[in-house]
């Protein structure tokens, strides 16, 4: 039949690491330009993310590069099936 365009990922991470983040409301973020980054295609190379420190589960600040949600591989928009149970 015709490609309808629309893919199926399945995506399991390697490891945990850079998870369990929490945002301190006193502390900045910047905005960046990414290099490489296209605005033309936003979404397969966004052009900005913010940069700034969050806290680690353990408690220690550590330095971030937040993309943009749409351009990551594990964020990105799905569609259920007819009929199936919303979850």
């Amino acid at each position: 039949g015709k490609d309808s365009g629309f893919r199926e990922y399945n995506l399991t991470p390697l490891n945990d690491s850079g998870w369990n983040y929490r945002v301190d409301k006193d502390i900045d973020f910047k905005l960046i330009p990414l290099k490489n980054g296209d605005a033309n295609h936003p979404w397969e190379q966004p052009p900005v993310a913010l940069q700034g420190k969050m806290f680690a589960a353990d408690g220690k600040l550590v330095d971030v590069t937040l993309v943009p949600e749409g351009a990551t591989l594990l964020r990105r928009v799905t569609f259920s099936l007819p009929g199936a149970a919303a979850q």
